[in-house]
């Protein structure tokens, strides 16, 4: 005959592990609107406002436009700036 004792002990073990379970998504899925809405979402630091390919968390000139073709001076660099706006933050910290 088998052991009735750690059979029951087993399923009470393994009911409480599913409710703990449950109960974790629950909150998870309660509390994910609202965090959001506290701290505020991660697509808008990751969005590209200015349509440069870069992203808004690490575009040093924000609202600089997309590259226009055919005109360089518009081109922007990995950090969302056109050359023309690099020559003059150099002129500027040299004065």
């Amino acid at each position: 005959m088998k052991n009735t004792k750690a059979s029951s002990e087993l399923w009470w073990i393994i009911m409480t592990a599913v409710i703990v379970l449950v109960v974790v998504i629950l909150v998870l899925l309660w509390f994910q609107g609202s965090g959001e809405k506290a701290f505020g979402g991660i697509n808008t630091q990751l969005d590209d406002a200015d349509n440069d390919k870069v992203t808004n968390l690490f575009d040093q000139c924000p609202n600089t436009p997309a590259i226009i073709k055919g005109d360089d001076s518009t081109e922007v660099d990995a950090a969302g700036c056109s050359q023309a706006q690099r020559d003059l933050q150099k002129k500027e910290s040299t004065t």
